[in-house]
């Protein structure tokens, strides 16, 4: 019993000596400070939402007849009922759902940037830097997800093996024969894709802002 409380001791000692606040979970133990892959994580989040805008704002630029052309496209993201954790209540900690909500998000973008990639042969004249951009866009975030998993194993090993992403059912306009169709579900897609990973960006920043006090908010 002795050694035991000599260790949880050292563990709580190591918390407070690290350069910023410690994110550790709920319980006795701590995994000492999770700021450093932390702050991967955001930073590579931030650089997927930079990203996402400026795939998104040329396709808009080269494709557009017109600053109205594209409204009939947008429509409601496959991601839409995955929702920010309740922020209500200003959290004492990290806990799972808020992680859970970042990992649900980035794989339900697996399958539409893999054939958004594949598809985009099928876009008038512009299709070949889409697809060099889909692709990057494809490796970051499974870059991304790598990161988020080292962080996210030290709440909940599970997490990453029970994910309940979305579905998405836009392939038939990607490879539709009309022209328009395929414009249309193709920049839908790719507003969708931004908006996410602003979301995702955002929050993590504001994660790490109330819990890491050398990150510059």
């Amino acid at each position: 019993a002795g050694s035991l409380l000599l260790l949880l001791l050292s563990s709580l000692l190591l918390c407070k000596n690290v350069a910023s606040k410690p994110l550790c979970p709920e319980g006795p133990g701590c995994y000492g400070s999770l700021s450093e892959p932390f702050n991967k994580v955001v930073t590579l989040s931030m650089k997927m939402q930079n990203i996402s805008l400026e795939i998104s704002r040329e396709f808009e630029h080269y494709y557009s007849r017109n600053k109205f052309f594209f409204m009939p496209a947008i429509r409601r993201c496959h991601t839409a009922g995955i929702t920010l954790p309740d922020d209500s209540i200003r959290p004492s900690k990290i806990e799972v759902n808020d992680f859970r909500f970042v990992v649900r998000l980035l794989h339900s973008w697996n399958e539409p940037l893999l054939h958004l990639a594949s598809e985009a042969h099928r876009l008038p004249e512009y299709s070949s830097h889409i697809r060099h951009e889909a692709e990057r866009i494809a490796n970051q975030s499974r870059h991304l997800q790598e990161l988020m998993n080292n962080v996210v194993i030290q709440f909940d090993p599970e997490i990453t093996s029970k994910v309940d992403y979305a579905v998405w059912t836009e392939l038939p306009s990607l490879q539709s024969a009309d022209k328009i169709t395929r414009l249309f579900a193709t920049y839908n897609l790719l507003r969708c894709l931004f908006g996410d990973f602003r979301m995702v960006g955002g929050y993590l920043k504001w994660l790490l802002c109330q819990f890491a006090e050398s990150f510059e908010c």
